[in-house]
């Protein structure tokens, strides 16, 4: 059983709503929700519940509650932080040996809301915004696919926090020019400076050879020096991320094996040197490893920019009650 299928069953067992993502609901006054992370039975399964309580538990309800572990050691249970007034507590089901059944995760989780709900019956669901906790509007929204008890007032809030995200990164200036400018710095003089260390320290019998995982690297610099310029997070942007971090793995290999060449053969000139590198098998073999490293970093990158723009704005779009 799959830990998707296995929440579905907790969330039957429960009497519980299950959006493929998590199972929520109320269970008297005391709001549950449900969610997974992991794979299959008895390997890196991982299932977490929070609790929203109407009021903040003391020392005693919390110790009750950690209680209902029954010595489990893959049942973990985190009360509130003692220095601020958090009305939540998750209990986390992990597999370890051997994995807890839905039974016990349906009894568990029953039992934990159940003794506050009997011992509090007399108080309403609150908000689960900590700096709120109005009990008046009360909805159940979708944030991010996760069912979130909120007032209306907070919901709007937050909402309007998403779309204030969105606009400011559409409004972002391209900076294209300085991002290229960076970027090429950043990734090409640390490759020179590399070689350079090597032959400091007689690193002689491997400075010949320059891993291709080494695009990894270059790629890296290349970000992180356009980024630096504080331009739009756009294909575009990714684009010449990209389209530069190839020409100076490129020209960043080649002018690093000629500075080797050159400081290894005493002095030589320039042409000659060039002309050794870009015959040499192992200049060549390197290049290709890097370069492909590079594409790999650089698809990679493109797909998680697709996938956070894409979240941001269907986020947005469907922050609105259950």
């Amino acid at each position: 059983m799959d830990a998707g299928q296995k929440l579905y069953n907790i969330g039957l067992g429960l009497n519980l709503e299950f959006n493929n993502r998590a199972v929520y609901g109320f269970i008297k006054n005391v709001f549950v929700i449900g969610s997974y992370d992991g794979g299959h039975e008895g390997r890196n399964q991982y299932i977490s519940f929070k609790f929203s309580f109407p009021t903040l538990p003391d020392i005693d309800d919390i110790n009750k509650i950690i209680s209902f572990r029954e010595q489990n050691d893959s049942i973990v249970i985190t009360p509130p932080m003692k220095d601020n007034e958090n009305f939540h507590i998750k209990a986390d089901f992990i597999s370890l040996f051997i994995p807890p059944s839905v039974a016990e995760i349906v009894k568990t989780v029953s039992s934990i809301a159940n003794y506050m709900a009997e011992k509090y019956p007399d108080l309403s669901p609150a908000c689960s915004i900590r700096s709120c906790r109005s009990t008046e509007k009360l909805n159940i929204y979708n944030k991010d696919s996760i069912p979130i008890l909120m007032c209306s007032e907070c919901a709007a809030r937050e909402k309007q926090h998403l779309l204030a995200q969105i606009e400011a990164e559409r409004n972002k200036p391209n900076n294209y020019l300085q991002g290229i400018t960076n970027a090429v710095l950043r990734s090409m003089i640390p490759v020179i400076l590399v070689f350079i260390l090597l032959k400091l320290i007689e690193f002689n019998d491997d400075l010949e050879l320059l891993p291709g995982s080494a695009g990894f690297f270059f790629y890296y610099f290349a970000f992180k020096g356009y980024t630096s310029a504080g331009g739009k997070d756009s294909n575009t942007a990714y684009m010449i991320i990209s389209a530069t971090s190839v020409f100076c793995t490129a020209a960043g290999m080649l002018l690093g094996f000629m500075v080797y060449d050159m400081v290894e053969s005493g002095g030589c000139y320039v042409k000659d040197s060039f002309n050794y590198v870009v015959s040499s098998s192992t200049f060549h073999a390197n290049l290709i490893g890097a370069l492909i490293v590079c594409f790999i970093c650089s698809m990679i990158m493109f797909m998680i920019n697709a996938s956070y723009q894409q979240n941001l704005e269907y986020s947005a779009s469907r922050f609105d009650s259950v």
